[in-house]
């Protein structure tokens, strides 16, 4: 029966004013039994196989109220889950500071390095600096998301940037430069940590995959926003001085875009929970459930893995040498996730595209710009790709198919240098290489990490995993061109490409599947393990 919205009030508050005990809320219900009903209120009609029971006025206003009461509950479901959206993009968008960093930079190295006379070992520290100081941002963000909250750290983390992107804006010599990369990658390091675990945080378990990948989708956006803002720049802007501190300028408008939508943004309730301030956490979970029922499900939920896991120490010395299993066990698949995710190359195949193309035979700047646009625009998509796959086809088979598929692309690039061939089979193998990357080891590596650490050691686990992504990030950064020259291109890239293989064994025999699983279910999946190898542990040796 349809119901105008207009007439939503009216019935909520007649039903208000109904008996207690009224018939069942039923219009019409078909029946195989032949007997009459028992109540002389309804009205009874009988073919000789079915029957038919209409219920009196009263039902119909009953049937009214509950689908007015449904509808109600609808839009506010509807209204919840908008505010999960706007919490996931919003935290987000840190990453782009660091995509951003990645795509602008490919471009505008060649730049700073003329006006700023910096040596290839200079250009390297800079080009890698950030990703090393990323690492150590980190660690200090674990911390800080910890003890002060999830927003306040994601602040922090746009302040930082801030300040460093105005540092290397108006640098004017190496010094200022490389301490203008060095304070943006504390920013970069402590919004790579900080946005995945409060995604995770504040979102259900259906969605969580997808949204916690949008952090590795504005990476993408970032680095594909970077490329071509250095390309505009460099086709619009005839002084090369002032092309890349325009470049390096426009990266202040992400942070700033961050700090104006925080005050909107609830706290992770997961932390609120862990700071005993459940009134707080209750009414956040009603605002991003929607439903009463609900959100008291899901706060007995946390706090039974709280108080399950509060007897185990959460301070450093719990992290990087475990003593419960249960801990021990998602921090070195937190680790091998963090490492094998830039193992293969990655970072280097977008920081020095430009310069690898330039080397395999693109002569023109424009050309070799429009390459980078390329490769970074396979990277957004495969990003997309495994965005809207990961909750339906599950994290690790797109894990192993990314890994594989990496691995194949960089053999091939590889041959292209061995073999002189054409640059655009070049071109094309790093556009696929990135594309298989983004697919699974891109996306899906910080929606896991987010995923499988406990609560009581999340910040600081995630941190450490960070920490060991972004510090070989920053090695394969810095030693990148000093590799290629001992190593040549073609053995590097073959290097990469063994890492790749090697990966799909962690993928695929070592990972848990948690695709569909809530937070608490992962954690327990853990301390099931644990409770599990204890037990065969005891048993005495025949």
């Amino acid at each position: 029966m349809a119901l105008h919205q207009d007439h939503l009030d009216a019935l909520l508050l007649e039903a208000k004013s109904l008996e207690e005990g009224r018939e069942q809320d039923l219009e019409t219900v078909t029946t195989a039994n032949t007997s009459a009903p028992t109540d002389p209120d309804l009205q009874f009609a009988s073919n000789g196989t079915a029957s038919t029971i209409t219920i009196p006025s009263s039902g119909i206003m009953d049937y009214q109220t509950v689908e007015a009461e449904s509808l109600l509950s609808e839009a506010s479901r509807r209204k919840s889950r908008r505010l999960v959206y706007l919490c996931g993009f919003c935290a987000s968008l840190t990453s782009i500071l660091l995509g951003y960093d990645v795509g602008v930079m490919s471009v505008a190295r060649k730049y700073v390095d003329k006006e700023l006379s910096l040596t290839s070992v200079q250009s390297e520290v800079v080009m890698g600096s950030l990703n090393l100081v990323a690492a150590l941002g980190g660690l200090i963000a674990g911390k800080t998301a910890d003890k002060f909250g999830r927003n306040r750290a994601i602040a922090l983390a746009c302040l930082i940037f801030l300040t460093g992107s105005a540092c290397m804006t108006l640098a004017w010599n190496f010094r200022v430069l490389l301490l203008g990369r060095i304070v943006t990658g504390l920013g970069v390091g402590c919004g790579f940590v900080i946005a995945p675990v409060y995604i995770a945080e504040i979102t259900p378990p259906e969605i969580r995959g997808r949204m916690v990948s949008l952090t590795d989708v504005c990476i993408n956006v970032g680095i594909v926003l970077g490329s071509v803002v250095g390309f505009m720049c460099e086709q619009t802007i005839r002084s090369d001085d002032i092309k890349w501190r325009v470049m390096l300028g426009i990266g202040i408008v992400p942070p700033i875009v961050i700090l104006s939508f925080l005050r909107s943004l609830p706290e992770s309730p997961r932390w609120l929970l862990l700071q005993d301030r459940v009134p707080e956490a209750r009414h956040v979970l009603k605002m991003i459930t929607g439903r009463d029922q609900e959100a008291e499900r899901e706060l007995v939920a946390i706090e039974e893995t709280i108080q399950m896991e509060r007897d185990v120490t959460t301070d450093w010395s719990e992290v990087l040498c475990p003593r419960h299993r249960a801990i021990l066990l998602p921090v070195l698949m937190g680790l091998g996730l963090g490492f094998f995710q830039q193992a293969s190359g990655s970072e280097a195949a977008v920081y020095y595209s430009p310069q690898i193309l330039a080397e395999a035979g693109v002569s023109s700047t424009a050309q070799q710009s429009l390459g980078n646009i390329a490769i970074c625009t396979f990277k957004f998509a495969g990003e997309i790709i495994a965005m809207l796959s990961m909750d339906r086809v599950g994290r690790k088979p797109l894990f192993v198919v990314s890994a594989l598929g990496s691995g194949c692309f960089l053999l091939l690039a590889g041959a292209c240098f061995q073999l002189s061939l054409p640059p655009l089979l070049l071109i094309s193998s790093l556009c696929l290489f990135m594309g298989f990357f983004s697919v699974g080891m891109g996306a899906i590596t910080f929606v896991v990490a987010s995923e499988i650490f406990p609560l009581p050691v999340r910040g600081k686990a995630m941190a450490l995993a960070v920490f060991i992504n972004r510090l070989l990030s920053g090695v394969v950064a810095l030693t990148f061109l000093s590799l290629v020259d001992a190593a040549t291109y073609a053995n590097t890239f073959y290097l990469f490409a063994a890492f790749s293989f090697l990966s799909t064994v962690f993928y695929g025999w070592l990972l848990p599947e948690t695709k569909g699983k809530s937070l608490e279910e992962i954690s327990i999946l853990f301390e099931k393990e644990s409770a599990e190898h204890e037990a065969h542990a005891r048993q005495p040796v025949p």
